[in-house]
């Protein structure tokens, strides 16, 4: 999530990119499994150290805007499924589970920086400032 740093000069990119998506019709979400991981990051102590205020502000913000996917019932299921195909170790545990809660919702392009997300049939990963 660096492009939310407070010194960052990829914040007024990624938000006309956001602003385009909307305008074209596109709906914009957070999967549910991001908060967590958002919360974390920015209020690390050794990283951005947010207040966990401003964090709360910011994410209460972003969710106006993006309404998060949140996991339907039985979606362990689906997860441990595509984790059992896959066999992610490490991080990549954490992208299973995203791509898992994207599919069962239909969404067929994830917005990420991470260039090694895993390839997943069904969902392209998509770094929205590249090109």
């Amino acid at each position: 999530m660096a492009f939310l740093g407070p010194a960052s000069d990829l914040r007024p990119r990624l938000g006309e990119e956001l602003q385009y998506a909307a305008e074209a019709g596109s709906a914009v979400h957070i999967p549910f499994v991001c908060l967590g991981e958002f919360w974390r990051t920015i209020t690390e102590p050794r990283g951005y150290a947010v207040a966990p205020e401003s964090a709360y502000l910011l994410l209460q913000r972003a969710l106006r805007l993006m309404p998060a996917l949140m996991p339907p019932p039985r979606f362990n299921d689906a997860w441990l499924a595509l984790a059992q195909r896959m066999r992610p170790a490490g991080a990549a545990v954490f992208d299973v589970q995203l791509a898992a809660l994207c599919l069962h919702h239909r969404i067929d392009e994830l917005w990420t920086f991470d260039q090694r997300f895993p390839s997943v049939d069904g969902l392209r990963a998509v770094n929205p400032l590249a090109g």
